[in-house]
């Protein structure tokens, strides 16, 4: 299924503006849900190296990766509260608070990757951008972020809607993505990445909508 998970980083809004104006030293508290080697995680950390070296040091970012400020609902509260200032999240916890961010959370909305950067890099995805800055959110948006397409992970084939039938599938909190693999057949259950790493691997029929890395 090309289902794309797309990351937007977001940069709390009321920290932007007083960092703005500071003199001293400033470091940027940043999140993801990532470990620092992955590629969206690695990312913000380049992003923060090429600030401090442009800005002789004054200011920096310093990445707090593998999910510990907590999952991606959690910092994304954190960052609207202030107390996080970069995050790379993912469009579901965002849908939640602006619904119109969701339609990139339905399936088969891009053709293959060209289509999908076009619609991103035009006037949908400007628009969509504008409207999460000029929220009540709290939050700026800065850009988005390739993750990869959505893949399943199992311990057999899937050729026919007929292997997904009662499949335990590991899925974010996100209704959309919930009814879609209900509707194909499968028993998704909601499991934060945080929880993936410590999984079992002899857990039956269970596998994972995971994203492919294409950075």
């Amino acid at each position: 299924m090309l289902r794309r998970k797309l990351a937007v980083s977001v940069l709390s809004f009321s920290l932007l503006m007083g960092s703005a104006v500071a003199m001293a030293k400033t470091v940027f508290i940043a999140s993801d849900v990532h470990p620092a080697d992955y590629p969206t995680t690695a990312a913000v950390i380049h992003m923060g190296e090429k600030l401090s070296a442009q800005t002789d040091g004054r200011l920096s970012i310093r990445m707090f990766p593998s999910g510990q400020m907590g999952d991606e609902s959690t910092t994304l509260e954190k960052t609207r509260a202030g107390a996080i200032d970069i995050l790379r999240v993912s469009m579901s916890p965002v849908g939640g608070i602006l619904p119109q961010v969701s339609v990139f959370n339905m399936p088969f909305v891009f053709r293959d990757m060209d289509h999908q950067h076009k619609v991103l890099d035009g006037d949908v995805g400007t628009k969509l951008a504008q409207e999460i800055s000029d929220s009540n959110l709290g939050l700026v948006f800065l850009g988005w972020m390739d993750a990869g397409s959505r893949s399943l992970i199992t311990k057999k084939p899937v050729t026919t809607l007929d292997d997904l039938k009662g499949v335990k599938i590991r899925l974010q909190n996100n209704p959309i993505g919930l009814d879609t693999f209900k509707a194909l057949g499968a028993n998704p259950i909601v499991l934060p990445v945080g929880g993936c790493f410590c999984q079992p691997a002899n857990r039956g029929d269970r596998c994972g909508g995971k994203q492919r890395t294409d950075l």
